[in-house]
């Protein structure tokens, strides 16, 4: 009811002041639509911002990611190496336990 009798003329107005009744009411619903528009630009604003952050974060991330990738590379290429070592000094302990056994071998048989 109050907001029918706000949006029809008052009675009695002349063509001058029904004409500045209009405009004001135009008027009015331009700067709610202004505020509406003001908000939905902030509302954006906010989205972009946040839009940026998290390409900020998933560049960081990405940068991380080649980071760790790049050094399981390495603890891997390290991980090799080390097993290629261990091989290489079985394979020596092997021949050294070889050498004691022929000497405890040759020992015996000179005492005997």
């Amino acid at each position: 009811e109050k907001t029918r009798r706000s949006e029809s003329a008052p009675l009695g107005f002349n063509d001058l002041a029904l004409e500045k009744w209009r405009y004001r009411r135009v008027i009015r619903r331009l700067d709610i639509q202004k505020e509406t528009v003001e908000v939905f630009s902030q509302k954006l604003a906010n989205q972009a911002e946040k839009i940026a952050t998290l390409k900020s974060v998933e560049r960081r991330n990405a940068a991380f990611a080649a980071q760790a990738e790049a050094e399981m590379h390495e603890s891997r290429r390290t991980l090799s190496e080390a097993k290629a070592t261990i091989r290489r000094l079985q394979t020596q302990v092997e021949a050294l336990e070889d050498r004691v056994c022929c000497m405890i071998c040759m020992d015996r048989e000179r005492r005997l």
